[in-house]
């Protein structure tokens, strides 16, 4: 609940900036990521799931939009300051960048045997618990359900094991460690195959809420 339109107009802009994780890393991090993306190739990107993840996105705002009885249109021009043109782009770019990162991540964890097994899992559950701020593990599937979570879990074991092997000299300079030089190495072919398991992922999704 906000007291004034100012403060939902901040919420709502925060959340299209940041996008679906609103946790801002630390400078470490940042310059880690931004080392191992600059020396990684990304081919593309599969049109059908950021097409899926872009309806959901906008679908969130149109539904807000509603709720405060405006055309979508005016909600972005009021409340974001920016056209539905700016916001399509904006919105691609954002969901583009996630996908890069779960594909990186991803490749990662393949070449250093990394996964989330159930005795990791049942060691780091609680951490997801407090972080999101829900009352317990039953409510954090309830809303995240077990494959995003576990999902989760590996891409920030990924990065884990990025920061505990590397050493950061410069933002321009490589990252030294052996799991970023593995990961450029097949990050192209980690695209195909992430894409893949993504898009099976959302038809899976899906195919639950119709059933449901």
């Amino acid at each position: 609940d906000f007291d004034t339109a100012e403060e939902y107009r901040e919420d709502v802009k925060n959340s299209l900036l940041e996008g679906k994780k609103t946790s801002q890393p630390s400078q470490k991090l940042n310059d880690l990521y931004s080392q191992i993306y600059a020396n990684s190739t990304i081919n593309g990107y599969p049109e059908d799931v950021v097409a899926y993840r872009a309806a959901q996105f906008k679908s969130y705002y149109t539904d807000a939009a509603k709720q405060y009885e405006m055309t979508f249109d005016d909600f972005l021009s009021q409340y974001l300051q920016m056209t539905e043109e700016e916001f399509d782009s904006q919105t691609t770019s954002i969901i583009q960048n996630s996908m890069t990162q779960e594909m990186l991540m991803k490749a990662i964890a393949e070449n250093e045997n990394l996964e989330v097994d159930d005795t990791y899992y049942k060691e780091n559950i609680q951490r997801y618990v407090d972080q999101t701020g829900v009352d317990d593990e039953e409510a954090l599937l309830a809303t995240y359900g077990e494959t995003e979570l576990k999902n989760t879990m590996l891409m920030d074991r990924a990065m884990e094991f990025v920061v505990d092997n590397c050493v950061v000299t410069n933002p321009e300079d490589e990252v030294q460690t052996e799991a970023t030089e593995a990961a450029e190495e097949t990050a192209s072919e980690e695209n195909t195959e992430a894409a893949s398991e993504t898009a099976e992922s959302t038809s899976e999704t899906e195919t639950e809420t119709e059933t449901a």
